[in-house]
């Protein structure tokens, strides 16, 4: 009886080594069985293969976390590319009213340089 170990308890596993010699009978030669070590080699190159491929779908060049950080930077210039169309759409309507409408030139003039026809009073607003 053990004393780490309560006698209720299941045996302790014993470890198969990988490769085990098996006793010939008398006269002829001992053969040493290979087949555990190389099924452990096998599994061990299958699990590195495995692994490597599973890191190569996510962290690769072409992986998982490059192709969700090439989407999201996508969806950010395509946003940006939106308000861009828009305020130039504004700025040509803009420029279209200046190069046909003499009172919307008149206007600007008066916005920005604080010009006025004679007699007009120009109030300023703070923020402005």
């Amino acid at each position: 009886m053990s004393l780490l170990r309560p006698a209720w308890l299941s045996p302790a596993p014993t470890v198969r080594p990988a490769v085990r010699r098996v006793d010939a009978p008398a006269g002829e030669r001992a053969r040493v069985r290979t087949r555990p070590l190389v099924w452990t080699l096998v599994n061990g190159a299958l699990l590195v293969v495995v692994v490597g491929a599973t890191w190569s779908l996510v962290a690769g060049d072409s992986g998982l976390w490059r192709r969700h950080d090439v989407r999201q930077r996508l969806l950010a210039t395509q946003a940006r590319v939106e308000v861009l169309e828009q305020e130039n759409s504004h700025l040509r309507a803009q420029v279209h009213r200046l190069q046909s409408d003499p009172e919307a030139v008149r206007r600007a003039a008066a916005e920005r340089l604080l010009a006025a026809p004679t007699g007009s009073t120009i109030y300023r607003f703070d923020g402005d």
